[in-house]
């Protein structure tokens, strides 16, 4: 992808996994529940502001198909 003035931030959880009991659990803990994201594997944010996407991909892996809409 090539961009211009502008920033692509991911955040996943493959890489920096682990397996317990027989799932996978990622490094990004829900705010909410305070347990590892585990039902959403991938974010992609492209914007203006290196940092802020950083924050907002982290934000959407947390939240998942309900931080789509």
């Amino acid at each position: 992808m090539r961009l211009r003035d502008r920033a692509l931030s991911v955040s996943a959880v493959h890489g920096k996994s682990f397996w317990a009991q027989g799932k996978r659990f990622g490094h990004v803990i829900d705010p909410r529940t305070g347990a590892p994201v585990r039902d959403n594997i991938l974010a992609v944010v492209v914007a203006p502001s290196p940092a802020a996407m950083d924050a907002l991909s982290t934000g959407l892996l947390v939240l998942g198909a309900a931080g789509a809409a």
